[in-house]
């Protein structure tokens, strides 16, 4: 790029066509840009993947991500992505922003929620995301399966603003696994920070060679996570998989 600045300007339009930059771009910086001031007017659905799949270093701005099965905006492994401008999640089934290898999002303008999915959120496999000191705004209550922000397998949010969140959502608010980070200001409850309809929260992690071994203490910190009345016979699972497999008569924890 000969240390230019090169932005894609796309023009207004529905767009069938997956998004992808596998390979980094040398000696120059790249916007992709659609619509800032009417995200919704300049749409990328793409049938199945995601609506962007990158592994580069781009700033993106200006539309709506609707894919119909698959991700609206995923970044992997060399993957730097800056939302630079307004831009609006429409429904992603699998998930509207993802950051998983080491692929780092920097969300630092102001955004739209419009539609639903498995997540809004999730960074796994050494991903990060960063949500600057902008405004989200949620329409129509979305619905997010697994969680409105979810952490796993390494993975770590970086939460700047005190109240970002405009709007409500349904399903579980966070998921995090052991090992990973969800940081949010200090004095903020993380009860109520995220949208959703239930509290989502810690989960066991599953790292190889401790997968299925004898753990004494859930993420949570809780020593079961089973129901407290009595169990019968092969009851596996019941505490971290501390479990009886016979016994004369009904255990209670």
């Amino acid at each position: 790029l000969n240390t230019n600045t090169v932005t894609i300007q796309v023009a207004d339009g529905n767009y069938a066509e997956a998004v992808a930059a596998n390979r980094e771009f040398l000696n120059g910086a790249v916007i992709l840009r659609g619509n800032t001031a009417a995200p919704g007017n300049c749409v990328i659905s793409p049938a199945a993947g995601a609506a962007l799949s990158i592994y580069a270093a781009l700033s993106v701005e200006g539309f709506k991500f609707t894919p119909a099965n698959g991700y609206g905006l995923y970044v992997g492994a060399n993957g730097r992505v800056s939302v630079t401008g307004a831009v609006e999640f429409g429904a992603c089934a699998l998930g509207q922003v993802t950051a998983a290898q080491g692929g780092i999002v920097t969300l630092s303008a102001a955004y739209t929620i419009s539609g639903g999915g498995a997540y809004h959120m999730q960074a796994l496999r050494g991903g990060s995301i960063a949500l600057s000191n902008v405004a989200v705004t949620l329409t129509g209550t979305p619905a997010f399966t697994t969680g409105f922000a979810v952490a796993l397998i390494g993975g770590s949010l970086q939460m700047v603003p005190s109240a970002p969140f405009a709007g409500g959502a349904t399903g579980p608010r966070y998921q995090v696994e052991d090992g990973c980070s969800i940081s949010i200001p200090a004095g903020v409850d993380m009860a109520s920070y995220f949208p959703g309809s239930t509290m989502g929260g810690p989960k066991p992690g599953y790292d190889a060679g401790r997968a299925f071994r004898n753990l004494l203490n859930n993420g949570s910190g809780r020593l079961q996570l089973g129901p407290a009345g009595a169990v019968a016979d092969d009851a596996y699972g019941l505490h971290n998989r501390w479990y009886a497999l016979t016994q004369s008569g009904s255990i209670t924890p």
